[in-house]
């Protein structure tokens, strides 16, 4: 009998070209290698956010490319994964199965709503409680959360570096929220004691 969705078999047994390889609800997407804008976003993502997470011991961020298998006919491979600590146990030496705790995405300017749009609506279904959707176009990083049956939008944070190309640096100045707090989109991360909700006293 003839499958009729691709699963994680169908996933590694696709050839390693450089190009990202997804499968949501059974179907192949495919997109190509990130631009030089998106790679400096990415690494500038790092040098902020890892020493948050060594510091405080939240737990492990990874780069792409990872699978992270969100069900039988679900494999993405985000710009940026969070797994706090205590649920470390779904990292593998070779993938993450499970829902992570928080997803990051960064926007290519050819097709910014698969992240907005096709992503946004798997991570909800499978129940990701943070999502962070970098625009490269805007140089904003919008945060959601998981409320009620989607994904709420909690706040916009502009990046602040010199060189606008050279991506967020430090994520600082918070440019629309329920809340506002002007010590960044940090407050906001999963395992930091000071995370709040929107809307929460």
């Amino acid at each position: 009998m003839m499958k009729t969705k691709l699963d994680y078999e169908d996933l590694v047994r696709l050839p390693k070209d450089g190009k990202i390889h997804e499968i949501v609800d059974g179907v192949h997407f495919n997109h190509p290698a990130p631009s030089i804008k998106h790679q400096l976003i990415s690494a500038n993502l790092d040098l902020i956010v890892l020493p948050h997470v060594r510091k405080g011991r939240l737990g492990v961020w990874l780069d792409s490319p990872v699978d992270v298998i969100l069900g039988e006919f679900d494999i993405v491979q985000p710009d940026k994964v969070f797994v706090t600590s205590a649920r470390a146990g779904m990292i593998s030496t070779l993938n993450i199965r499970g829902v992570p705790d928080l997803v990051v995405e960064i926007t290519s300017p050819g097709d910014p709503g698969y992240d907005r749009e096709t992503k946004m609506a798997l991570y909800s279904h499978h129940g990701l409680q943070n999502y962070w959707i970098v625009d490269t176009q805007l140089d904003v990083l919008e945060v959601y959360r998981h409320v009620g049956p989607g994904m709420d939008l909690f706040g916009k944070y502009r990046g602040t570096g010199d060189n606008k190309d050279s991506g967020h640096r430090n994520l600082g100045r918070k440019s629309s929220c329920r809340r506002a707090d002007r010590r960044g989109a940090l407050q906001e991360f999963p395992g930091t004691r000071s995370a709040r909700t929107c809307g929460g006293s």
